[in-house]
């Protein structure tokens, strides 16, 4: 199974975050992750799904992590 099907898994069990304004602000991978990984914690994922998504996240290459981190987001921004 590849990745972002996995990371797809844990957002149909655990829903889609609105789309942080700060995403991409820094392209640097780990940036993109630390962005995610807060909205998700925003939206109470549980821990040990947010670890679980980060794991996934950075096992890839850089365009892996990118659609890791979009497969998270719904289309409504955070002040929506």
């Amino acid at each position: 199974m590849s990745t972002v099907k996995d990371v797809s898994a844990l957002v149909k069990e655990h829903g889609q975050v609105p789309f942080p304004k700060n995403f991409g602000a820094d392209g640097n991978a780990i940036a993109l992750v630390s962005v995610t990984r807060q909205a998700l914690k925003r939206a109470k994922w549980p821990s040990d799904a947010v670890a679980e998504f980060q794991r996934l996240a950075l096992q890839n290459e850089y365009n892996d992590v990118i659609n890791c981190c979009l497969a998270c987001f719904s289309i409504e921004t955070e002040d929506e």
